[in-house]
This record gives C-alpha cells, sequence and structure tokens, in this order.
C-alpha cells in the first residue's frame, strides 16, 4: 500500500483536500465517514500522525484490513 500512496503528497494538501481523502479512505475501511469528520478537526495532529508512520505500521494496518480494503483505501489517498 505504501508504494501506492506518496506520504510528502498527502502532507502538501490542503486541509480540506487532507480531510476529503482521509474521509474517503476511511469509509472504504469500513468506517461512518460522518464519525470520521469529527475525529479530523486538529489537522496538524493528523499531519503529524501521517508523517511518523513507519512502513511496520503501514503493514499492520493493510493487515487489520485486509488487502482488498487497503487497496481501496490506497486509491482514495492516492495523490497522483
Amino acid at each position: 500500500m505504501n508504494n501506492n500512496i506518496d506520504i510528502s503528497k498527502l502532507l502538501n494538501l490542503t486541509d480540506a483536500e487532507l480531510r476529503t481523502k482521509i474521509v474517503a479512505a476511511a469509509g472504504a475501511a469500513g468506517a461512518d465517514p460522518k464519525k470520521v469528520q469529527g475525529a479530523l478537526q486538529d489537522t496538524d495532529k493528523l499531519r503529524k500522525m501521517i508523517s511518523t508512520l513507519t512502513d511496520k505500521d503501514i503493514q499492520n494496518l493493510i493487515q487489520t484490513v485486509g488487502k482488498e480494503k487497503a487497496e481501496e483505501i490506497a486509491k482514495h489517498l492516492n495523490t497522483k
């Protein structure tokens, strides 16, 4: 999944663009997008969390949601 997502490009999005992508990705993972919106108020904290993700963190997320959902999430986060 991390090969398809350029973290630096995500971090360079505007706050609104980043929120939109995160809401879409969360929806692809099965989360309720309306509930996710509330968690996205602090974009500085969100950017810090994204910037500190390691390959191991990403692999753990993939294992948690499964390959199919991970690929769908990556489509929503892709900034290319």
